[in-house]
């Protein structure tokens, strides 16, 4: 069993999160006394003059750019044990690190992506990355098949990456920029040192996820088939988490669950990770699956170059690529999600088109659908309605300050749209969670009307459903 010790001058606390059995393909989360998490640089304790001869010379670059100092700490050490080919107990070590450094801030000039260049037979398809501060804002999509060209020296050259920077005072003024003049870019008038915090932050970055000799996979690429058909298969099993979920909530990531099956060698932790209970582990995944990855690659291959979307134009990269690294794999995996959301968009599309032309309000408010009136419902001038069978076509969940509620929309017989809002998950009268498709019988009261996207909707509360027989 590895043994992980925290430092004695760290404050903060140490997590493993992952499920493999390998305490080397798990992350390892330190939370500060400030209650901020960090994933933490693992080396090996061989490797410790390495990372700080690569930290001091980072150290040297803040103090050059006029930067606050990162700073690199110690949490803990890991010990790993690993029998040898003699049967005798090896123990490896490692040191835990994280590093905080404060955002990089530009004077006159910002950082808008760094283009990961891919070369094909057909030209450049590059993956982009976008700044924080330009998040969400629609990137040229040029710059998604633009080849490695340098607008600074103007040449074009073998480059990996090129960068992508901004004036403040300029807002269209944009310059593709090679990595080696990032340096000289910016005259003296606004000073060079600017435009190589940009490398300064890669760097950062770099430092952050190097290997540092730690990796023990030993794959150069997996293929995005059969990453596509773990994935299907995983969600089959769990459903579909995002990392940013899995990390607000505590959950394990979908990514991470593929990530362990592509890693793990041993057959009980996979067994176990797919709760399976047999002699071995058999593959929950098959031709099936495979087919439906194979739809999926055709749907983000046929993704247009001109989506407003960044993550839609790098998916489309992503799975057209053939073999993957761990570092597109996480987006390669969402592919699955994404596709499930483009084909319910579609059918609520077609739905919302053909609900258009025949949907009316159904009543008047205060009506009753399947129940009696009441004396005082008659007073009202309340009329009642027979109750009706309808289909759902669509449940949505939405949290706020009083819970959760769940939004569900049926579809008469003849085609009249109805909305319910349930307090909670919206349950069937046997207890059972409402599914989309299937087919009950209402009863309700009507509380209004509206119109959603052109089509004529009745609302409904103190709803009852009854699964059709």
């Amino acid at each position: 069993m590895s043994k992980l010790i925290i430092d004695r001058d760290y404050t903060g606390t140490v997590e493993r999160r992952g499920w493999a059995s390998s305490p080397l393909k798990r992350d390892y989360i330190a939370t500060g006394a400030d209650g901020i998490e960090h994933t933490t640089i693992r080396v090996p304790i061989a490797n410790l003059a390495q990372l700080h001869k690569r930290f001091d010379k980072l150290v040297r670059k803040a103090s050059r750019l006029g930067f606050d100092a990162p700073v690199l700490t110690r949490v803990a050490d890991l010990s790993v044990p690993k029998r040898n080919e003699v049967d005798i107990i090896e123990w490896h070590r490692f040191a835990l690190f994280t590093l905080v450094a404060k955002p990089v801030h530009f004077s006159g000039w910002v950082f808008v992506a760094a283009i990961q260049h891919v070369a094909t037979e057909d030209g450049y398809r590059n993956v982009v990355r976008t700044s924080p501060h330009f998040e969400g804002a629609a990137v040229d999509p040029i710059i998604r098949t633009s080849r490695p060209v340098c607008e600074h020296c103007n040449t074009a050259r073998k480059r990996n990456d090129t960068y992508v920077i901004q004036h403040d005072d300029e807002w269209r003024a944009r310059k593709q920029v090679g990595r080696q003049c990032l340096r000289d870019y910016v005259g003296e008038a606004t000073g060079a040192e600017i435009l190589r915090s940009a490398q300064y932050e890669r760097e950062l970055s770099d430092f952050i996820d190097d290997d540092w000799g730690a990796g023990s996979s030993g794959i150069s690429a997996w293929d995005v088939r059969a990453v596509l058909a773990i994935t299907l298969a995983s969600v089959e099993l769990r459903g579909w988490t995002s990392r940013g979920n899995a990390r607000q909530y505590g959950y394990h990531a979908t990514a991470d669950h593929v990530l362990g099956t592509l890693t793990e060698t041993n057959d009980e932790q996979q067994r176990r990770a797919w709760d399976q209970e047999g002699p071995s582990f058999v593959a929950p995944w098959g031709d099936a699956e495979r087919e439906q990855a194979d739809t999926i690659i055709e749907w983000a291959e046929a993704i247009a170059d001109d989506t407003d979307s960044d993550y839609l134009w790098n998916l489309k990269v992503a799975c057209s690529l053939g073999g993957i690294t761990y570092r597109e794999l996480g987006i390669v995996c969402s592919a699955v999600a994404a596709y499930e959301r483009h084909v319910k968009g579609e059918r609520l599309r077609r739905e919302r088109e053909a609900a258009a032309e025949v949907s009316a309000a159904i009543g008047r408010a205060g009506d009753k659908i399947g129940r009696k009136l009441s004396a005082a419902d008659k007073r009202k001038g309340a009329e009642a309605h027979a109750a009706l069978t309808v289909t759902v076509s669509d449940t949505r969940l939405f949290d706020g300050d009083y819970g959760t509620s769940e939004l569900v929309s049926m579809t008469d017989a003849d085609g009249n749209v109805l909305k319910w809002f349930a307090s909670g998950r919206a349950n069937s009268d046997d207890g059972e969670r409402v599914v989309v498709g299937n087919t009950y019988t209402l009863v309700a009261t009507i509380k209004g009307h509206g119109e959603y996207r052109g089509v004529t909707e009745t609302k409904v509360n103190r709803c009852v459903l009854t699964p059709a027989q």
